[in-house]
């Protein structure tokens, strides 16, 4: 149990490092209003309408009107050089005794001392409860 909460909980430290230093581009292409795709990484592909003759590009009204590109950049953080030294001295108090305290939330319950483990009983030839006739009511 405390194995696989202690994986359970480095996957998921991991995978918020991961995500949260990951900068994400999103690319979209809109033709007359509506949207034609969408690219994550890359550069959205275009419908092909984009392409003018030079009669009208003299027209610049007649290009914004027909297609738009739009690109969400969602950055990621690039500064990590916080370190264990820049945290006050209450605050590292503070974590070593959260940690402590819930890594004893995973201990086994304290089981019976196995102090006869190896022991093996001698053999019984006759019943002693019976020879003597004591019996418990």
């Amino acid at each position: 149990m405390k194995n696989l909460a202690i994986r359970i909980l480095a996957f998921s430290m991991a995978m918020l490092l991961l995500l949260s230093t990951t900068s994400f581009t999103i690319s979209k292409h809109f033709c007359m209003g509506s949207l034609v795709d969408v690219a994550l990484f890359s550069e959205a592909d275009t419908c092909g309408m984009d392409m003018v003759s030079d009669m009208e590009q003299n027209t610049p009204d007649l290009k914004s009107t027909c297609c738009s590109d739009e690109k969400i950049v969602l950055q990621g953080q690039d500064d990590l050089s916080s370190g264990y030294d820049q945290i006050s001295l209450d605050q590292q108090y503070f974590i070593q005794t959260f940690i402590v305290s819930w890594l004893q939330v995973f201990e086994e319950a304290n089981k019976e001392p196995e102090t006869f483990k190896f022991y093996t009983p001698p053999r019984l030839v006759t019943d002693i409860s019976v020879m003597y006739a004591t019996f418990l009511i």
